[in-house]
């Protein structure tokens, strides 16, 4: 994984944004973008993201990594292309449409209930400390090690 070090500041002096409002939107520390910036250190994937975020421009324009892809399980494929295809839904197919839109909805539904349960039992059942934060460093997840670590 590479980071633009250059290229980033660049950008983020072109548009006239301050380190410090930066470091504030992308939630790091100054002292880290700094050396960041300076090509000192290397930012870890989701602050890449983070920054990209910050100065409002694409993060490839700022290092190697490729964007993330809304859905990348294969199993919600099938279920999607119907969704997509009722956009062309004849009036006199109506009612058979919206039963199989029903049926798919419920497969999707039923294979994101499998995969979150699986997940959460994956996590609940490590023994070290972890947890995931969104691009807001809101948590999103965190099992029991993690939460004992807290109290």
């Amino acid at each position: 994984m590479k980071f633009y070090a250059e290229k980033f500041k660049k950008i983020r002096e072109l548009k006239r944004i301050s380190m410090q409002n930066v470091a504030d939107t992308a939630d790091i520390s100054r002292v880290s973008l700094w050396a960041w910036e300076k090509g000192q250190r290397t930012p870890s994937e989701a602050n890449i993201r983070a920054l990209a975020k910050a100065i409002n421009t694409h993060v490839t324009e700022i290092s190697d990594l490729k964007p993330v892809k809304e859905t990348m399980i294969k199993d919600f494929s099938k279920p999607v292309q119907s969704l997509l295809e009722i956009a062309s839904i004849d009036s006199g197919k109506r009612d058979q449409t919206m039963q199989h839109f029903k049926q798919q909805i419920d497969i999707l539904d039923n294979k994101l209930y499998h995969a979150s349960t699986i997940i959460n039992a994956l996590i609940s059942s490590l023994d070290t400390a972890f947890y995931i934060k969104d691009t807001n460093n809101r948590f999103i997840i965190a099992n029991n090690s993690f939460l004992k670590m807290l109290t």
